[in-house]
C-alpha cells in the first residue's frame, strides 16, 4: 500500500515539473508493470505447488492429539512427516482435525473441528517431527470419550 502512495506523490511532482513528467510516469509505468508481472506470476506459483504432492505421497506417522494442562480446550498435535515424493520438497500441510465424542463404538457425534497448519519444510524422501497447538473452541467435557480424527485439506510443495 505504501508503494502505491509512493506512486502519486512522484507522478504529482513529475507532472508539477513538465521537464521531468514524461521520464517519471514511463519509470512509474515500468514500475507497476513489473509489479503486476511478479503478481501474477506469485499466484500461478501458489496454485502449482499445491499439485506437486499428492496425499498418497506423505506418510503421518504415529500422530497424537495430546491434551494440554492449561485449557481443557488445547490439544497438542505430534507425530512424524514422511515425504515420499521423489522431487519436491514438502513446504505446508493443512489438517481438518474433527473431535468426536462417543458414547459407544458407533455412536458418535462431532464436537468440535479445527484447522492444523504444519509449515514443515520436508525434503523429498526425508522425515521431520511435528508438534503443533490445536484448539477446540466451546468443546466441554465428553459425555462418552473424545475421539479425534484428520483428513489432509492441502498439501504445498517447491
Amino acid at each position: 500500500m505504501l508503494w502505491v502512495v509512493l506512486i502519486v506523490i512522484i507522478v504529482i511532482v513529475g507532472l508539477a515539473v513538465p521537464r521531468f513528467g514524461k521520464a517519471l510516469l514511463i519509470c512509474v509505468g515500468v514500475l507497476v508493470g513489473l509489479v503486476l508481472i511478479w503478481y501474477f506470476n506469485h499466484l500461478q506459483e501458489e496454485e502449482a505447488s499445491k499439485k506437486r504432492i499428492a496425499a498418497n505421497e506423505l506418510d503421518l506417522i504415529e500422530l497424537r492429539l495430546l491434551p494440554q494442562t492449561y485449557s481443557a480446550e488445547s490439544f497438542e498435535l505430534v507425530g512424524r512427516i514422511r515425504n515420499k515424493s521423489g522431487r519436491y520438497t514438502l513446504t505446508d500441510l493443512r489438517l481438518r482435525i474433527t473431535m468426536k465424542d462417543c458414547l459407544a463404538a458407533n455412536q458418535c457425534e462431532t464436537v468440535g473441528e479445527s484447522s492444523a497448519w504444519l509449515f514443515q519444510s520436508v525434503p523429498p524422501g526425508q522425515s521431520r517431527e511435528i508438534k503443533e497447538s490445536v484448539y477446540f473452541s466451546h468443546l466441554g467435557r465428553p459425555g462418552g470419550k473424545f475421539e479425534w480424527g484428520y483428513i489432509i485439506e492441502q498439501i504445498s510443495g517447491k
